[in-house]
């Protein structure tokens, strides 16, 4: 659960079999507003977008109240847009290559930074993403793509 900037909106991930027994899990977004006690939206089922297993990161942005960071099973990442109810954009967290060429992980942490200029996602394989949200498109350029500590 997380609560966005300011406290209007209280953000929780769900998971489970929603439609029946034979349905595969998934994972729900829901969104309520604290300010009219209701349920907003469903922010992936509203968007088309599946979810699998589990959303274990829920990081809401720290200047934009309505940008809201998710991350999931199968290596999904996904930044949404709370007042159109609308996918802003989805990355896939690779995690390490292998020999079989990448391997998936799952994003089990992420936060935006504290001026809300970048984001970074920790896996279940110990690794770290860091992401640009600015949209300065070389900030970053000078940093090695693998980094090994």
């Amino acid at each position: 659960m997380a609560w966005s900037i300011t406290g209007r909106y209280a953000l929780a991930a769900l998971s489970g079999k929603f439609e029946d027994e034979k349905s595969q899990e998934q994972s729900l977004i829901k969104v309520w507003d604290s300010i009219s006690s209701e349920i907003v939206h469903d922010l992936a089922r509203y968007s088309g977008v599946h979810l699998q297993n589990y959303t274990y990161v829920l990081s809401p942005h720290p200047k934009m109240e309505e940008i809201l960071l998710s991350g999931s099973d199968n290596g999904t990442v996904c930044l949404w847009n709370l007042k159109t109810k609308q996918l802003i954009k989805k990355f896939l967290e690779y995690g390490i290559y292998s020999y079989e060429k990448y391997t998936m992980s799952n994003p089990y942490d992420g936060r935006f930074s504290s001026d809300g200029s970048c984001f970074v996602i920790g896996s279940d394989l110990g690794t770290i993403s860091l992401f640009g949200f600015d949209g300065e498109q070389f900030k970053y350029c000078a940093t090695r793509v693998e980094q090994f500590y």
